[in-house]
């Protein structure tokens, strides 16, 4: 990957974000891209020396890199009771796959793992990539570590102090998650079945390999909210809970739009507005996405970063 540096920032905080100690190792595939939409790992190996990264994007990942290294220095002070930055490797179906742990705690048989994310990621509760993640890692582990937990310790890099009140929200900056653990025999059949796509599209190329499904994309429901004329806010969206049917939300979004524009204290009238299911992850999340034929024709120039 090539890195630019277009906001012309120090070169102290270039040299830092630039240097990435990472490696895959000897693995055909590691756990990152077997968890991940094969398309746009696949598109991201083909063309590694094509994509360009601004520096000043590397923030978030340089300050989780960082943590990481303290973190680590921390724990290799009690190598009688943890495990840290520890790769791991086994076969299957005739593919090396490694994974590396960020932690194992001896003392309660736990896998930790460290996440840098957003508040969302906690509150909206899908855990999916993360479930798969941490028992991809207990299965590479084997026979040498007894695991009975896994959790993620989740670094919440918009967390606030003023939504502390609102319900749901986490209380404090960094929390602890924990992640339901598989079966053996559950965990062999993600891990085959995921070998198996991912090798098969390797055979591909890059406008053939089918596109990344909707939960892949990060694409959330199509909406339609009700909004005065001229008012910052909708007062209402299409589904909401109490009628999550997205076949009816533009009937019921028209429909109430009509209640209040018939009430005769009705001001500069309500309208109806669109917005369809946003592929977050395509738009602003996926290095790839310049050579995938998929973002190119159904999601370019087609979205906003915002519904409001």
């Amino acid at each position: 990957m090539k890195l630019s540096n277009i906001h012309n920032l120090p070169d102290p905080f270039v040299e830092l974000v630039t240097f990435d100690s990472y490696s895959k190792g000897k693995s055909d595939f590691t756990t990152t891209e077997l968890i991940g939409p094969p398309k746009a790992s696949i598109l991201r190996r083909r063309h590694d020396d094509e994509i360009t990264e601004d520096v000043s994007m590397r923030v978030w990942a340089m300050s989780g890199s960082s943590k990481h290294h303290i973190l680590e220095q921390i724990a290799k002070r009690n190598p009688a009771r943890y495990v840290a930055e520890r790769r791991m490797y086994r076969e299957v179906s005739g593919k090396l796959i490694g994974g590396q742990i960020d932690l194992y705690d001896k003392e309660t048989k736990t896998l930790i793992d460290y996440k840098e994310t957003k508040v969302w990621k906690v509150t909206k509760g899908d855990m999916t990539e993360w479930v798969a993640q941490g028992n991809i890692n207990r299965f590479l582990c084997g026979d040498e570590f007894e695991i009975e937990h896994i959790k993620n310790i989740a670094f919440l890099k918009d967390w606030t102090d003023r939504d502390t009140g609102q319900d749901g929200y986490p209380q404090t900056p960094v929390v602890c998650v924990p992640l339901e653990i598989w079966s053996t025999e559950k965990t062999e059949a993600y891990l085959t079945e995921r070998v198996r796509l991912h090798h098969n599209y390797m055979q591909l190329p890059d406008d053939s390999i089918p596109p990344c499904s909707r939960e892949e994309r990060w694409e959330g429901a199509e909406k339609w909210k009700v909004k005065q004329k001229d008012a910052a806010r909708a007062i209402k969206t299409y589904p909401d809970e109490e009628n999550p049917d997205p076949k009816a939300a533009e009937r019921n979004a028209q429909q109430r739009a009509f209640e209040m524009n018939s009430k005769p204290k009705s001001k500069g009238g309500y309208d109806v507005l669109h917005f369809p299911a946003t592929p977050t992850r395509c738009l602003r999340f996926c290095s790839a996405n310049t050579f995938c034929n998929f973002y190119q024709t159904q999601v370019k120039g087609k979205f906003t970063d915002s519904e409001e």
